[in-house]
């Protein structure tokens, strides 16, 4: 239906994250990015501006979306490289995201782990946290992802804080 170029990059991230945690539409949702007449680089910044706006929401709703983003890799809408770009800009951002969202890095931790996990990421990701969230938050970073990962047993390699 192509909905999603009436809106802004934000805005209809924004949209899709709303819809995700409303109805959990993983067909809808791979139409809508489908739909989407959006190069490599517009796809990229559709994956951070998901996970930045799961940022404000409860974890079931930011597990919904990290959950998502996978369905949409696995269903051929997105491609894990974009994904695992996206999650290298929000990192980039966490100092600024701390400012709005004093838990950020504590929230990326959550969804990086899900997407490790799910396998949407690849657990060599892990290893460019540090460069990629700073000194201030990538031991946080770390130290989430594998207090998550403990949860739900998988070997991750490196991943110490």
């Amino acid at each position: 239906e192509g909905r999603g170029q009436a809106f802004s990059a934000e805005e209809g991230a924004k949209a899709l994250v709303a819809e995700i945690v409303s109805c959990d539409d993983s067909r809808e949702a791979q139409e809508w990015v489908e739909g989407l007449d959006a190069p490599e680089a517009g796809r990229i910044e559709l994956c951070k501006r998901m996970l930045l706006a799961a940022m404000d929401r409860p974890e079931a709703e930011r597990k919904l979306v990290a959950g998502m983003l996978s369905s949409l890799c696995v269903r051929g809408a997105l491609e894990p490289s974009q994904v695992e770009a996206g999650c290298e800009l929000v990192l980039k951002r966490l100092d600024d995201l701390v400012l709005d969202v004093p838990k950020a890095a504590d929230y990326a931790a959550e969804m990086i782990a899900h997407l490790v996990e799910d396998k949407t990421v690849p657990e060599s990701f892990l290893g460019s946290v540090p460069a990629l969230a700073g000194a201030a938050h990538s031991a946080r970073v770390l130290e989430g992802v594998n207090r998550a990962l403990e949860q739900h047993p998988v070997q991750v390699a490196g991943l110490k804080a």
